[in-house]
């Protein structure tokens, strides 16, 4: 992943509140990332990448964006953390749904939530950039 991570264009920005991709770039905010240390910084690294290289915001036509950002989110964060990876403090959406994200994709998982739905935080945006 490190690999491809040095492909990946990061840019620090205060357009975002936590941190976002378009699918081409990572994009994290200033503000935030001052406040995170190297376990967190990697893993919201981590996060962002995972959602290029799974083609997540491409694959959010025709579906809910907020219900789909969390399914992505369930995706790359199960994943995240079957390589052992810990997130810290960060709280990323991972248990709140019976449903693993690591054995199903991020439109299966949602198809599982779409009626389960609450309003959870999440760590970052796929909505950005115009990307619906």
């Amino acid at each position: 992943m490190g690999y491809v991570l040095q492909n990946i264009k990061i840019l620090i920005t205060y357009n975002v509140k936590t941190a976002a991709t378009d699918g081409e770039q990572i994009y994290i905010s200033s503000i935030f990332i001052n406040n995170l240390n190297q376990e967190k910084i990697i893993f919201i690294l981590l996060h962002e990448l995972l959602h290029i290289v799974l083609y997540h915001p491409s694959r959010a036509n025709n579906y809910n964006t907020k219900i789909y950002n969390y399914a992505h989110d369930i995706v790359v964060n199960d994943i995240i953390k079957s390589y052992c990876y810990k997130e810290g403090t960060l709280s990323p959406i991972t248990k709140l749904f019976d449903i693993d994200g690591t054995i199903n994709t991020a439109e299966e998982i949602y198809d599982f939530i779409k009626d389960k739905i609450i309003d959870i935080k999440i760590l970052d945006s796929h909505i950005h950039f115009g990307i619906k």
